[in-house]
């Protein structure tokens, strides 16, 4: 009795929990605002719609592609993810990178620079002053890397909508008016990063 119980308590989560998380990913995929940058990935190996959203339904959306007035409709079937654009800017990480560089090569270029000078005298106040140089260049050095870093400026995206990963039957058009059935199979762990 007790382990009918368990059974199918255990059973009624192992469904539930996968259809809430479903549930919750498609209700964020619902309130994306119209006009909104928008990258969608199709099921299929295929290059994602990159545009404006234009409309969103349950069943479909669709996407006015870069500035053109084609629209693309796509149903929800076949749309493994949807990511909104959050911007142009820079990466922190990118930044921190560069600015790391650029501190390392003005560091590196004062302690080169004092172990040629400094070496025909061993004066201990030659190290000392190699080492009180290279503080403000390696400084100048990171501010350089950073502004160079602040140049590199790309779309940010945030995922809002992610399928789970499931084996499905995938049926549609391809790009040159053709007509494409494939098998979808997951390996691995997780989704391949774009």
């Amino acid at each position: 009795m007790i382990s009918g119980i368990i059974s199918d308590r255990c059973a009624l989560f192992g469904c539930v929990l996968p259809t809430l998380a479903l549930a919750s990913s498609q209700a964020r995929a619902q309130n994306i605002p119209l006009g909104s940058h928008v990258r969608v990935f199709p099921l299929a190996p295929a290059q994602p719609s990159e545009g404006s959203l234009a409309a969103l339904s349950p069943d479909s959306l669709s996407v006015r592609v870069g500035m053109s007035s084609t629209l693309t409709t796509l149903p929800m079937d076949s749309v493994r993810s949807i990511d909104v654009g959050q911007g142009v800017r820079a990466s922190h990480g990118v930044v921190l990178r560069d600015a790391g560089i650029g501190a390392a090569i003005g560091i590196g270029v004062v302690l080169i620079a004092a172990k040629a000078v400094c070496s025909s005298n061993s004066d201990d106040l030659c190290s000392l002053n190699a080492f009180v140089a290279a503080v403000p260049i390696g400084v100048a050095g990171a501010l350089l890397g950073a502004h160079v870093g602040r140049r590199d400026q790309r779309e940010q995206w945030e995922r809002v909508f992610e399928r789970a990963r499931t084996t499905s039957l995938l049926v549609g058009p391809t790009a040159h008016h053709g007509f494409a059935i494939g098998l979808s199979i997951p390996f691995g762990s997780g989704v391949a990063a774009q």
